[in-house]
């Protein structure tokens, strides 16, 4: 049986805005910034699963992103898969930014990760635990994963990712930052880039409520196939613009995709 990889593809990120802020190279040395944002956060580190999947790899085998080495993590995300084997269970869980497998070991003490978890397909989790890389391909080994019952829930953890991002970039805002003059000048700028990051101007064309009303009224199956969904809108779009609009809807949490980045359905049902 074919299961699902580690590797990224055919998921969007809703975080990868077009715009330099989240797209920074990694520094040769640390900066001021990343130094406190390290000094300060030597617990779990909140990230998309795209972050793992892209993060630089170091010599001793560990994972870097913007210059913060990647130890123990949470994720949230939608279980599409599970495969037990005779030491361990395997979760295949999906965030709309990529895939990873998330391992619980059986034998782990008398209190397994996974024990206030209940899996039924397609539901969210919530999983804390530290990279693994095996072989080629990264997983997290779970030391805690509960289940998700909430939509706020994944909307706090992608909220908890952005604000981990800015101080990893920026840091803390200091004391004269946060008083008047030169220092009403730097917070702004910080809160100019945090706003960039987090900006959307997406509108919803003709042809995007067209796709929205086509998988509403499609509610009564899981999803659609991309083409299908195509098929359905009508004229008066191309297949590119077709695709990109996808995107578009995608990052703007709109619509997720589901088994393999070509079906869709409402991020809310």
């Amino acid at each position: 049986r074919k299961m699902y990889g580690s590797e990224p593809g055919g998921f969007f990120n809703p975080l990868q805005a077009d715009n330099s802020v989240l797209q920074q190279p990694r520094q040769s040395e640390p900066s001021k910034a990343q130094e406190n944002y390290a000094a300060s956060k030597k617990g779990t580190i909140p990230v998309a699963i795209s972050m793992i999947n892209a993060a630089e790899r170091g010599s001793d085998d560990t994972l870097f992103t913007e210059g913060t080495e990647l130890g123990q993590v949470q994720i949230v995300g939608r279980v599409l898969d599970v495969q037990e084997e005779n030491l361990r269970i395997n979760y295949f869980i999906n965030d709309d930014t990529g895939l990873i497998t998330v391992v619980c070991y059986k034998q782990d003490s008398q209190t397994p990760a996974n024990k206030k978890f209940e899996y039924s397909p397609n539901c969210y989790a919530k999983v804390i635990g530290n990279i693994r890389l095996f072989k080629d391909s990264r997983a997290i080994v779970a030391n805690h994963i509960t289940n998700v019952t909430a939509f706020n829930e994944k909307l706090n953890h992608q909220l908890k990712i952005s604000h981990a991002l800015c101080l990893r970039l920026y840091g803390h805002l200091t004391e004269e930052e946060l008083t008047e003059g030169e220092g009403d000048k730097g917070k702004n700028e910080k809160g100019d880039a945090l706003g960039t990051a987090l900006q959307s101007n997406f509108v919803l064309n003709d042809n995007a409520k067209k796709i929205l009303k086509t998988l509403k009224d499609n509610e009564g199956m899981p999803d659609m196939q991309r083409d299908d969904l195509f098929d359905s809108i009508g004229d008066g779009i191309d297949y590119n613009t077709f695709l990109e609009l996808l995107k578009k809807l995608c990052e703007n949490l709109y619509i997720r995709t589901t088994i393999d980045g070509q079906h869709y359905a409402l991020s809310e049902s």
